[in-house]
C-alpha cells in the first residue's frame, strides 16, 4: 500500500500516521505531499461542459471557470497547481514495481509539524517555509523553487475549506531570488532532475514541469 496525503489533509491525519515498512505481510509507504490542498482543479475536471449540463438538463452548476454553486470569500481561482497529480502518477508506477517486480518505492520525509497554541488549546499544524509552502515531505519544484505561497485552505462556506488557491510573491522577491529567467529554469531543472533520479516524478511529468516552469517571472 501506498497512502498519498495532500499537505491540506496532515492535520487532520496524523492518527494515521505509520511507519514504512518493508515487511512482506506489511509492504507500506506514506507519501504526504507538500504545497497541495484536499482539492485542486483536477477533481473537477472531469465535469460536463456547462453547455453540455445545459443540454441535458437545462441548467448548470457554476460556472465555466467556478463548476460549484458557492463561490469562498473572497472568490478564489480554482488551483491548477499539478504536484498532487504528479505524485500519484509516480505512486501507481512504484505500486506496480512493488506488487509485479518486488522493486521496494523509495521512503519519504514526513511533512514538519508544529504545535500552535491559541485561547490555552494546543493544535497541531503544519510547519512552513519563508515562503508560506510547507516544510518536509514529497517535493516538487513548486515549493523548491518558489514562485507563490500555497494555500491549503480558503475562507468561505462548504468546501472552500478543502481548496487551495495561490498568491504569487512581490516582483521584487522574484528579482532577489531569480535574477533573470535563466536561473529561475535552471533551478527548476536541477530539481525536478533531482526528484526523477529520486523516484518523486516519472520522466514524462519531469518534463512537463520543466516545460511548464511555473511561470517563469518576469521582470
Amino acid at each position: 500500500m501506498i497512502a498519498v496525503v495532500a499537505q491540506g489533509e496532515v492535520p487532520a491525519s496524523l492518527g494515521l500516521r505509520r511507519d514504512d515498512s518493508d515487511d512482506p505481510a506489511d509492504r507500506f509507504r506514506l507519501y504526504e505531499v507538500a504545497g497541495v490542498s484536499h482539492i485542486d482543479k483536477a477533481a473537477y475536471s472531469q465535469f460536463p461542459a456547462v453547455a453540455d449540463q445545459i443540454a441535458a438538463v437545462g441548467a448548470t452548476q457554476g460556472i465555466p471557470g467556478w463548476p460549484l454553486n458557492i463561490t469562498c470569500e473572497p472568490p478564489i481561482p480554482l488551483t491548477d497547481q499539478p504536484a498532487l497529480t504528479y505524485v500519484y502518477d509516480v505512486a501507481f508506477q512504484h505500486l506496480f514495481d512493488w506488487a509485479r517486480k518486488g522493486a521496494a518505492p523509495p521512503k519519504a520525509d514526513r511533512i514538519q509539524i508544529k504545535e500552535d497554541v491559541a485561547e490555552s488549546v494546543t493544535k497541531p499544524t503544519v510547519a512552513l517555509d519563508e515562503y508560506g509552502n510547507g516544510l518536509g515531505g514529497v517535493r516538487t519544484a513548486y515549493v523548491d523553487v518558489p514562485v507563490a505561497s500555497y494555500f491549503v485552505t480558503s475562507p468561505g462556506p462548504g468546501t472552500c475549506a478543502e481548496l487551495g488557491h495561490k498568491i504569487v510573491l512581490d516582483q521584487s522577491r522574484l528579482t532577489t531570488m531569480y535574477p533573470n529567467a535563466k536561473a529561475y529554469t535552471s533551478k527548476v531543472a536541477q530539481v525536478t532532475d533531482r526528484s526523477v533520479k529520486g523516484g518523486w516524478l516519472t520522466k514524462s511529468d519531469g518534463r512537463k514541469i520543466e516545460s511548464e516552469l511555473n511561470p517563469v517571472p518576469a521582470h
